[in-house]
């Protein structure tokens, strides 16, 4: 009997590690931003803030930047000014979300979004979800 709990409890264990990393683990902090600004000034503003959160918070915190309207063109291959800072914060662990309803309003191809990001299918509803679910919420252009 002991041998068979044994086994279980090392089974429950491999099973919750080998859980896929979009179920964010639970930090002390946990902040969705909503990018809607196409500024360059204020996406940098915001690249800013990102990296001071990450200073200040390190590991304690997840960050959501859920880009939809014209806020999307921080994300899009060909419009972003800020690449190399994206990909930096991503390794930071911040992820960046892309709205498809704005994809399909503005007629924008998913593969114009940089590959290494993710796609959501309502901006709107991902800010409103976190927040019930008791994420704090920012507006970007901060």
């Amino acid at each position: 009997m002991k041998t068979l709990v044994s086994y279980l409890t090392t089974a429950i264990v491999l099973v919750t590690l080998a859980l896929p990393t979009t179920l964010h683990a639970q930090t002390e902090h946990q902040l969705v931003v909503q990018m809607v600004d196409n500024n360059p000034k204020v996406q940098k503003g915001l690249i800013k803030q990102l990296n001071n959160l990450k200073d200040g918070y390190g590991n304690t915190i997840t960050i959501e930047v859920v880009c939809h309207g014209p806020g999307l063109d921080l994300l899009h291959k060909e419009r972003t000014e800020y690449r190399e800072e994206l990909l930096a914060l991503k390794e930071r662990g911040i992820i960046f979300l892309a709205c498809e309803n704005t994809l399909k309003g503005r007629d924008i191809p998913r593969d114009a979004i940089m590959e290494e990001f993710e796609f959501v299918p309502m901006g709107i509803g991902e800010v409103m979800e976190k927040q019930e679910q008791g994420w704090s919420y920012v507006k970007g252009g901060m």
